[in-house]
């Protein structure tokens, strides 16, 4: 869980961003930029690109959000790209983004094309991001200058209609106001929901009045030791919600090691032969062209080049350990089934919301060929 310490400082920080800039930090990685945010409320991340105009969204992310619920078949646009009946989606298919939050701004209604990307789940060009505000880029860092406006829909401007929709009696100071209040109070909900009302209101009253304080914070140490416990309490909750996953993962391949035709290695790789080939073994930088089905344990596809019908090209250096000790065991024309354990996959990370923390991973994996 990442919260947000909510500061005195935070909260003068906040009132001069939501009159000016909002600032949100981003990540680069080869020298691309990724941004957190939630898409129709799954949390992921895009990619940042000044220089694309249209959104994309990856094939493998689409079909999980389908499947999954996040996106609905009245989602789907008109395309020959689509089949209801097995619930699959193909590149080139055009589906709507109800809603894409980061920041605590929000895009809604956004037209996106499938793609066969696996960098990051969603891209987003500088010009749909404009529509929230002016941009700034500076040390990893994405700055909207955006005044008072938090989202764009891009089938109504909300911006235009959102004081028409406050009591049409009220001056527009008064509307800005109290649209400013309910910003302001969903920002603090989302991280201090336990707040007592009446004393954030006397707080804030307080200090736009410059009345005397009820209590004083100096150099902000009562409210940093709060939010740091705060913080510390959801790590651990969510280490011992990762520990409980580690230990079905371990009884999953204990359990498993037993089962007839099952060979492991020293790593603790486990696996079974399901057809065996004539060809060449690959070595650990070869580049190999494969099919594969990947499942939990549960047998829960998260990712499957066999259900998008093409298989995918890669170097056996690029990718998780188990892969790579796995597919170096193989000759070409083979097919492997793999049971991959957490410390050859990926660890305390959890790359999906379907792969958690420490979590084993089942390949079913075909060798086609190795690329000279």
């Amino acid at each position: 869980m990442n919260l947000k310490f909510i500061t005195f400082t935070f909260m003068l920080f906040f009132w001069t961003d939501f009159f000016g800039q909002i600032n949100i930090k981003m990540t680069k990685e080869n020298g691309v930029y990724y941004v957190p945010c939630k898409i129709n409320g799954l949390p992921l991340k895009f990619i940042f690109d000044t220089g694309a105009s249209d959104v994309s969204i990856s094939l493998t992310e689409a079909m999980f959000m389908l499947k999954n619920g996040y996106l609905k078949p009245e989602d789907i646009g008109e395309s020959v790209y689509y089949s209801i009946a097995n619930g699959d989606v193909s590149e080139g298919t055009k589906i709507n983004i109800k809603e894409v939050e980061f920041g605590g701004l929000k895009l809604y209604n956004i037209e996106a094309s499938i793609v066969h990307n696996g960098e990051a789940p969603l891209l987003l060009g500088q010009t749909i991001i404009e529509k929230l505000g002016k941009i700034q880029l500076e040390k990893g860092s994405l700055t909207i200058i955006n005044g008072v406006n938090s989202s764009y829909n891009f089938k109504e401007d909300k911006r235009d209609v959102a004081i028409t929709k406050v009591d049409s009696q009220l001056t527009k100071l008064d509307s800005v106001s109290y649209l400013v209040g309910m910003n302001i109070g969903s920002s603090i909900t989302k991280d201090f929901s336990e707040a007592n009302i009446n004393m954030l209101i006397k707080g804030l009253q307080d200090a736009m009045m410059k009345s005397a304080p009820m209590c004083s914070d100096p150099g902000n140490a009562i409210l940093s030791s709060y939010f740091q416990q705060k913080q510390q309490l959801a790590q651990a909750a969510e280490e011992q919600n990762n520990l409980a996953y580690k230990q079905i993962g371990e009884e999953f391949l204990a359990k498993n090691a037993k089962k007839p035709g099952i060979k492991v290695t020293a790593s603790g790789l486990q696996y079974e032969v399901l057809k065996e080939g004539k060809g060449e073994h690959p070595t650990a930088t070869s580049k190999v062209k494969v099919h594969y089905h990947g499942t939990t344990p549960e047998g829960v596809v998260f990712d499957s080049s066999v259900d998008r019908g093409e298989p995918i090209t890669f170097g056996l250096d690029q990718v998780i350990k188990g892969w790579t000790e796995g597919v170096q065991l193989m000759k070409v024309g083979s097919k492997y089934r793999f049971y991959i354990p957490q410390e050859l996959a990926y660890g305390p990370s959890s790359p999906s919301p379907t792969i958690k923390a420490y979590m084993p991973l089942v390949f079913e994996v075909e060798l086609i060929a190795i690329e000279k």
